[in-house]
C-alpha cells in the first residue's frame, strides 16, 4: 500500500528540471545584476538612484517647441556621496537581491517535495509561508531603503536645500504575500485532514 504523504505526485522529474533551471537562472540574474549594482554604487560616481519629488515642473524640447510636464519621479545620478548615504544606497540593493534570492529558494524547496509526493505536510507549510513573510518583508525592507536613498540623493543633489517626497505604497508584493498566505492556510488544513484520515486506517 503506498504511503499517502508520498502518493499522487503534482509533479514530474522533468517539471523539477525546469523548475530548478528557471530558479538557477533568477539566481545567477539576480547576483550579477547585484555585483553590476554595487560596483557602481560603491566607485560613487555617477549612481543611478530612483528619487521621488513633489510635482516637479520641466519642460519637454519639442521639434516645434516645449511643452510643460510634471515629474512625480525619476532617476537622478549621484556623485561624491558620504559614506553613510552610500552604506543605504548599496543595502536598498543588496535587500532586494536577498529578497528574490530567499523567495526562489524557498519556492524550489518546495517544488522538490511536492515532486517527492510530499504535499500536506508541516515542512510545506511552513516553506509557503517563509515564501509569504519572504515576498512582504523583503518588499518592505527593500521600499523603506528605496526611500531612505532618495531622500538621501536628493539632500547630496540640492544640498539639503529641497526634500524627498514619500514613494506611492505598490501593494503588488502585499497582495501577492497575502495570496501565498491563503495557499499556506490550505496546506496547514490539508495537513489536518490527513491526520484524521490516517487515524481512521
Amino acid at each position: 500500500m503506498s504511503n499517502p504523504r508520498t502518493s499522487g505526485r503534482p509533479f514530474s522529474r522533468s517539471d523539477v528540471v525546469a523548475t530548478a533551471t528557471l530558479g538557477a537562472i533568477v539566481a545567477v540574474w539576480t547576483i550579477v545584476d547585484l555585483v553590476v549594482s554595487l560596483t557602481s554604487i560603491l566607485s560613487n560616481r555617477d549612481v543611478p538612484i530612483r528619487v521621488w519629488v513633489d510635482d516637479a515642473s520641466a519642460a519637454l524640447p519639442l521639434p516645434t517647441g516645449s511643452a510643460e510636464i510634471t515629474l512625480t519621479s525619476g532617476v537622478a545620478e549621484v556623485s561624491d556621496m558620504p559614506p553613510f548615504i552610500l552604506g543605504v544606497v548599496a543595502s536598498s540593493a543588496v535587500v532586494r537581491a536577498a529578497a528574490i534570492l530567499a523567495v526562489t529558494a524557498l519556492v524550489l524547496i518546495l517544488c522538490r517535495n511536492l515532486a517527492r509526493g510530499k504535499v500536506f505536510s508541516s515542512g510545506n507549510t511552513a516553506l509557503v509561508t517563509g515564501i509569504a513573510v519572504a515576498i512582504a518583508v523583503g518588499w518592505f525592507l527593500t521600499s523603506l531603503f528605496a526611500q531612505m536613498a532618495s531622500n538621501s540623493a536628493v539632500n547630496v543633489l540640492t544640498d539639503k536645500a529641497y526634500s524627498s517626497a514619500q514613494a506611492p505604497v505598490e501593494w503588488t508584493p502585499y497582495l501577492a504575500a497575502f495570496a501565498v498566505t491563503v495557499v499556506a492556510v490550505a496546506f496547514r488544513a490539508g495537513e489536518r485532514l490527513q491526520r484524521d484520515t490516517e487515524g481512521l486506517v
